[in-house]
């Protein structure tokens, strides 16, 4: 049974959270969901088009990332998947709800498989996303069940 908190306080949160909620807001993120300008939107990264494929690529404090952080991974496979903005994770959960490629578009270079958190890049000083888990798309990625941590990273 739940416990309706009938303070004064209690009653004020409610009605403001339901207020909120009607205005789509109250704090509280329906799972699997990510903010406009989210998880797999895409993002421009200056020079990527001319980077070698086996390069991991970061750009941070991007205006049309959520996150402020747009990433391509080091290619594991040949995909025409562009850079995308991504966020931190802790589980593939967290990755869940990424905006996802339109296949009526051939323009659309969004990802078309879903999202993985892994750590993309390697331990390097005073790199950006270095040893941290981020979502990333798995259009990127040969290996999709297993998680690679890359060397030097705990």
């Amino acid at each position: 049974m739940r416990r309706i908190d009938t303070t004064a306080r209690g009653l004020q949160f409610s009605i403001s959270c339901l207020l909120s909620l009607l205005a789509g807001g109250c704090g509280i993120k329906e799972l699997g969901t990510v903010e406009p300008n989210g998880l797999g939107n895409a993002c421009t990264i200056e020079g990527a088009a001319t980077a070698s494929p086996t390069s991991t690529l970061v750009a941070t404090d991007l205006l049309s990332c959520a996150s402020s952080a747009c990433i391509r991974p080091a290619l594991q496979l040949t995909t025409n998947t562009g850079p995308l903005c991504t966020q931190g994770c802790d589980t593939d959960f967290d990755c869940l709800g990424g905006q996802l490629r339109d296949p009526a578009d051939p323009a659309d270079r969004r990802c078309a498989s879903g999202f993985s958190c892994e750590i993309p890049v390697p331990k390097l000083s005073g790199v950006s996303l270095s040893c941290q888990k981020v979502c990333v798309c798995r259009d990127f990625l040969s290996n999709r069940t297993s998680h690679v941590i890359p060397a030097g990273c705990p």
